[in-house]
This record gives C-alpha cells, sequence and structure tokens, in this order.
C-alpha cells in the first residue's frame, strides 16, 4: 500500500443522513401520489436525488419531470435534522490524525454544495480538505467514476495513492472504477447495500488502527 490521500463519501460515512433524507423523500413523494415509507426507500440502496426520482417517476409514470421532482425536495427541511444527528462518533478527531501523518484528505459526495457545506460547517472553521468534490463538479454521478477521478486529478496524485471510504455499492463501484483502494464503511445502510471492499470498518478509528498502520 503506497496511499497518500484518504477521501470520503459523505451520507452515510461523516453523517448518518439516510434515515432523515429518505423520511423527508417519503413525504415529497406522498405530495405526488406515491405511497412509499422510508424503509422501503432504505432498501433501494444510496441513491442521489436524481435517482430517486427517476426511479419513481418511471415505476409511477408521474407527469412531472426529474428536474422538476428533484428541485421540489425540501433540503431545508433534511438539513434541520443535522444538529441532532451528529457527525459520526470520532470523525473529527481522525480526519485531524490523518492531517498530522501527512495525508491528504477529500469530501467526495454526489450531494448538492448547500448540503456539504453544512456538514463542513458542522466539521469546524479549523479544518479544510484538500479536495471537495460535489454533485455540481462533474457530469455523472456514483456509480460513475468521474468524481473519484477528479478528486486524484486535483490533488495531482495516482488514483493507486488513494484510498476511499464508502458505505454503499455505487459509491464502491465508483472508485474501483476509478482505481482506487475501497474501505467498506459498515453504517446504517449495510443490511440493504453490502459491496466488496479491500477492507471493511464499522467506525472511522478502525481506518487508523486497522487499515493504515499495518499497511505503513
Amino acid at each position: 500500500m503506497n496511499i497518500c490521500a484518504v477521501l470520503f463519501d459523505m451520507d452515510g460515512v461523516m453523517i448518518d443522513t439516510h434515515r432523515c433524507a429518505y423520511s423527508v423523500l417519503s413525504e415529497s413523494a406522498a405530495e405526488h401520489g406515491v405511497q412509499i415509507s422510508a424503509d422501503e426507500i432504505m432498501t433501494l440502496g444510496s441513491l442521489s436525488g436524481m435517482q430517486f426520482w427517476t426511479f419513481i417517476k418511471e415505476k409511477y409514470s408521474l407527469k412531472d419531470s426529474v428536474e422538476e421532482l428533484v428541485s421540489g425536495y425540501d433540503v431545508q427541511k433534511e438539513m434541520s435534522f443535522y444538529d441532532l444527528i451528529g457527525l459520526m462518533p470520532n470523525l473529527v478527531s481522525v480526519l485531524k490524525l490523518l492531517r498530522n501523518e501527512g495525508y491528504f484528505l477529500g469530501m467526495v459526495t454526489s450531494a448538492k454544495p448547500i448540503r456539504a457545506n453544512r456538514i463542513l460547517e458542522m466539521i469546524g472553521p479549523d479544518f479544510a480538505f484538500d479536495v471537495v468534490i460535489t454533485a455540481d463538479d462533474v457530469s455523472d454521478h456514483k456509480p460513475s467514476p468521474k468524481c473519484y477521478v477528479e478528486a486524484v486529478s486535483r490533488l495531482g496524485i495516482s488514483p493507486k495513492e488513494a484510498l476511499v471510504v464508502e458505505d454503499s455499492s455505487n459509491g464502491a463501484i465508483a472508485a474501483q472504477k476509478a482505481g482506487c483502494e475501497v474501505v467498506g464503511f459498515k453504517g446504517s445502510m449495510w443490511e440493504h447495500d453490502s459491496f466488496k471492499a479491500d477492507y471493511y470498518i464499522e467506525n472511522h478509528e478502525e481506518l487508523l488502527e486497522s487499515v493504515l498502520a499495518p499497511n505503513k
């Protein structure tokens, strides 16, 4: 292992937003006459808003365009839950330890900048990622590898030098197609969306203790 950068997915890795996002999606779908619970949405795996509404539009023959359906999502309502949820345990301390050990660090997400910026605010002003990739930075989202290709390009490193922490199969596929090694984070979606990875962790401390330290 010759890793010089660690790239983190956001939803489900930095903060467990899945449940509150799916609750808001369920309410939004109901406004269009579609009855689908948050639990049912969770079984679909980790989908971007565009992917979710594309699926719903096709299955239920909705008249609104996917773009209109996406724009109607109440992102402010979702973000209102973030302070209650809080960041993943030990995330900030592990980020700082990784920084102290000289790793480049990045956030790579299919979320819009408004949500990504809220998480960056929660992490705090005394910490900054070397690269942040959001939905607005690439034309195709996970499982397309473009987000990770863009991230390593901005860092000026080879994909083989980047370790990616993901909690979804779409994210893992994106990272693998880009040529990166993948750490599978066994979070709240794991039961519904497990996948093959190079390493597995259940908390961020294991990233240092079980993945990076033994391979130095």
